[in-house]
């Protein structure tokens, strides 16, 4: 449901690998029966149920030595790992609450594990993780947030670009702008992109 379908993720210069390691120990076991085949006895499954403990996801750095870094995303703040991207120059990572009204967005050192949290973004009901953000354009940091009613592109937290056009992807970023795949008529999809100045 996060449109996240991978659990390891290569540093820049292909030495190092930040992986997902999941312990499913704390997740309560329900048993599913199937209704085409009621005869056959019903198979495990862990579900994390409203209120039920959740699996424990840690971040670790591997290095080509065999040297690995736990990387404190904060699980006890923000319990899903909902992205993780490396660049030339950091390692970030996308963390969500459980309720998922809040997304930090941290950088991580790789050689220490040790975290900053560089932006925050709150929401009511929820805040939509939108793929290909956050993402950076040099120190600017690039995301897509809910503002009134449009879903929008923000640098450093400032919205960017009009109202009423909603950017479902981020698609790429640099000195010429923002690339991002949007909308501002229901029945088309338009590849557009916003200058810095919007």
């Amino acid at each position: 449901e996060m449109g996240r379908s991978r659990g390891f993720w290569w540093g820049p210069a292909g030495v190092r690998v930040a992986a997902a390691r999941v312990a499913l120990d704390p997740v309560p076991v329900w048993w599913i029966a199937s209704p085409e085949a009621p005869w056959q006895a019903p198979r495990p499954v862990r579900y994390p149920a409203a209120g039920a403990a959740n699996a424990v996801v840690d971040l670790v750095v591997l290095g080509p030595a065999g040297e690995h870094v736990v990387v404190d995303w904060r699980r006890d703040r923000c319990e899903y790992l909902a992205d993780v991207a490396w660049d030339e120059r950091r390692l970030t990572v996308v963390a969500q609450t459980r309720d998922q009204r809040e997304v930090a967005v941290l950088v991580a050192d790789p050689v220490t594990g040790a975290t900053e949290e560089v932006h925050r973004v709150r929401a009511e009901p929820w805040v939509e993780l939108v793929a290909g953000a956050p993402r950076w354009a040099g120190d600017r940091l690039v995301t897509v947030e809910d503002r009134g009613d449009t879903r929008r592109v923000a640098v450093d937290g400032s919205p960017l670009g009009p109202d009423g056009f909603q950017a479902r992807r981020a698609v790429h970023a640099d000195e010429g702008g923002i690339w991002v795949l949007g909308t501002d008529e229901p029945s088309e999809l338009h590849v557009a992109r916003l200058d810095w100045d919007g």
